[in-house]
């Protein structure tokens, strides 16, 4: 029989690769940002100075210092509204049809949002206790056990997992790492099993670790 205390190690290898995961795509989108910046900053530094030249000759172009502090404080302010449209839209999805103020802002927001979005793989690691580890295997394991869908009523979590921090921390970490969701079946709502993937490591949990049954022995004569 298994130990209440036993993780079994294919639930602790599905973490380690989503933290590796979460890893390389924080260094893609962190090496994307760079790069989409330096071309930005490449592109407008290039149309200033044929501006300048134009406007002022081309023996009086010397822009370098005073359009770096201009473009920082550029960047500055598009980070600034692009939170600040994050935060009065957290919700956001992309829609078909978009009113042209909409296409500009997703236009004029493209640089902010991949930067953001280094942060926002980097912050997806996650490094849980064995407390915390252990609540999430075992409530996984009940979401296979119990019913055939995978699936777990919102209400039925505290009797899983009676501490409240506790308890959000697991449902969080389970989310995070792609192996549950949260459902509205007949007006409640429902915690289920994410995909095959989550379904594999629920059920597999009845056959890691466990002790072999002894040989039968032969009869003496």
């Amino acid at each position: 029989m298994q130990k209440d205390a036993e993780i079994p190690q294919a639930f602790r290898d599905h973490f380690t690769r989503h933290n590796r995961q979460a890893i390389m795509l924080g260094i893609i989108t962190l090496i994307a940002a760079i790069l989409l910046w330096t071309v930005f900053y490449a592109v407008f530094y290039t149309g200033a100075l044929l501006a300048f030249s134009i406007f002022r000759g081309a023996d009086d172009v010397n822009i370098s210092h005073a359009f770096f502090i201009v473009f920082i404080v550029c960047a500055l302010l598009l980070c600034a509204l692009a939170w600040l449209v994050r935060k009065i839209r957290p919700n956001y999805f992309p829609v078909d049809n978009k009113p042209p103020l909409e296409v500009f802002l997703d236009i004029l927001l493209v640089l902010p949002r991949v930067t953001f979005e280094v942060w926002g793989n980097f912050s997806a690691l996650q490094f849980p206790t064995e407390r915390e580890l252990r609540a999430s295997w075992k409530l996984l394991h009940a979401m296979g056990s119990l019913d055939a869908h995978g699936k777990m009523s919102i209400q039925r979590l505290p009797l899983e997992i009676p501490k409240p921090d506790l308890r959000e921390r697991v449902v969080f970490l389970l989310q995070l790492a792609g192996l549950v969701g949260v459902r509205r079946y007949d007006d409640e709502l429902w915690l289920v099993l994410q995909d095959d993937k989550a379904r594999y490591l629920a059920q597999s949990t009845h056959k890691i670790d466990t002790e072999p049954a002894e040989p039968a022995q032969e009869p003496k004569e």
